[in-house]
């Protein structure tokens, strides 16, 4: 069973940008103790995703569709408190952990 299940979430531009979305119907699930990267060229949504994931949005983006489940709670329903609670926080680190070591993290179970 996974921990975390991401499935076809989008994320709305704000209108007037140069498409519609910066996510589209992503998928994926996480298991207890897995480590997964997202991979993709620039402006492909990578961060969008791991900010949906934590909750971490910037105020002009929102979750248009699909769904996230940790643990079986629904994330997008979850209060802003919750998602700042110990099961779902950033693993801050030093700044050159992030070139040596791009997979560190970000889910704690």
């Amino acid at each position: 069973m996974a921990l975390l299940e991401v499935d076809r979430l989008s994320v709305a531009l704000p209108a007037g940008a140069e498409r519609s979305h910066a996510v589209d119907g992503v998928s994926f699930d996480v298991a207890a103790g897995e480590i997964v990267c997202l991979v993709g060229e620039s402006g492909s949504g990578k961060t969008v995703i791991a900010q949906s994931v934590m909750g971490l949005l910037p105020p002009e983006l929102r979750p248009s569709g699909g769904s996230m489940l940790l643990d079986g709670e629904n994330l997008l329903a979850a209060g802003e408190t919750r998602l700042r609670g110990p099961s779902l926080s950033p693993q801050p680190g030093r700044s050159m952990d992030s070139v040596t070591n791009p997979c560190s993290a970000i889910l704690m179970a």
